[in-house]
């Protein structure tokens, strides 16, 4: 999974190159709810990317993962390449203007770099991402640690349990 046809892929569409650069994002290292909610109580300054033409799931994920930051006294905002339908526009959440500067990435609900899209400034953040929430099997692995459960029907399943471990109180 690490490679095999993705790595082809890349070696022959994009070269030599681009695929050595590549390389590092394919050696994600897998974290249960416990780990990840312990790496995200550490981290500050922290960047939530959703994916382009995004979705319930993905906008859900990163208003929540917002909230659940905010309410633990971390700065923290969330970035998407496309604009949030107005559907979801009750999950408010607090898009990034490049008012602090990113120490910690987050991707919700993303399976591949592909996804992120390429408008609103967010290819910039897409280089280093430091942790991945997902629920999609097909998973690149792009992000230097993942919480992934392809079995789960949303990613929004395994937010959930992050944000309890993490012992933020549920709000109406």
């Amino acid at each position: 999974r690490r490679g095999g046809s993705t790595a082809c892929r890349y070696r022959t569409d994009r070269g030599l190159t681009a695929f050595a650069e590549r390389m590092d994002h394919w050696m994600t290292e897998q974290l249960d709810v416990q780990q990840m909610a312990q790496r995200l109580l550490a981290a500050d300054n922290i960047l939530i990317l959703c994916h382009k033409n995004p979705d319930g799931d993905t906008v859900g994920c990163g208003s929540a993962l917002y909230y659940a930051l905010k309410a633990l006294d971390k700065n923290a905002a969330v970035l998407c390449s496309d604009v949030i339908p107005s559907r979801y526009a009750f999950t408010n959440p607090r898009l990034f203007k490049g008012e602090f500067e990113p120490q910690t990435v987050v991707a919700v609900d993303v399976a591949g770099i592909q996804l992120f899209g390429e408008n609103n400034g967010v290819p910039q953040y897409t280089r280093h991402i430091d942790f991945c929430i997902d629920h999609h099997a097909g998973n690149s692995g792009y992000a230097d640690f993942t919480l992934l459960d392809g079995q789960a029907a949303a990613a929004a399943e395994l937010l959930y349990e992050v944000i309890m471990a993490m012992k933020v109180p549920m709000t109406a």
